[in-house]
């Protein structure tokens, strides 16, 4: 083989991302899941199977005496984030259903479906940050304190809205059993 060609080969392997199309990606925001909101059940039913980032207020959390799993929910979305008693020895500084209640998170994890409803199963503290609520709200378009509904077009918007149905909480003993 020829010097020249062996050294072109060493350099396409040893410095991924050199080359246009070859070894790592050319675009590092290509890596980022994409994020969805812990209470856009639409979305994220569409994503079972993929790798997501997803950001909400945990409004709930609960565990299960018999098996120690935990659980977090986010506002009247049907998401939920589930951290199996096998893992929980992995949260050092406690379990998840005491760490993160009533906080703003950023939970990164495969989709998937258990009873017809969607979650990411939390096998590790670095799956979930803690974020800031004005900054969480910013990114997914809404102003701190701001419902994320749209504006009401007159009172006739406003009483329709009033008057939809409201989504229940998950509840927890449909999932877990002591």
């Amino acid at each position: 083989m020829n010097g020249r060609f062996l050294v072109f080969l060493a350099l396409v392997f040893t410095l991924p991302g050199s080359f246009p199309g070859v070894g790592a990606a050319d675009d590092p925001d290509d890596l980022t899941p994409p994020l969805l909101a812990a209470t856009d059940d639409a979305a994220l039913r569409a994503a079972v199977g993929k790798t997501v980032r997803v950001r909400g207020k945990v409004s709930r959390t609960g565990k299960a005496k018999a098996t120690g799993v935990n659980f977090l929910n986010f506002g009247k979305g049907e998401f939920t984030v589930v951290t199996f008693g096998k893992n929980l020895k992995a949260f050092a500084d406690g379990e998840p259903a005491d760490l993160y209640k009533e906080r703003w998170v950023e939970i990164r994890g495969e989709v998937t479906l258990y009873k017809e409803k969607p979650q990411i199963e939390l096998a590790s503290p670095d799956q979930i940050t803690v974020i800031d609520e004005k900054l969480a709200r910013e990114a997914m378009g809404k102003k701190a304190g701001d419902s994320g509904k749209a504006p009401a077009a007159g009172a006739k918007a406003a009483e329709d809205d009033a008057a939809a149905p409201k989504a229940k909480d998950v509840d927890p003993r449909k999932y877990f059993t002591d």
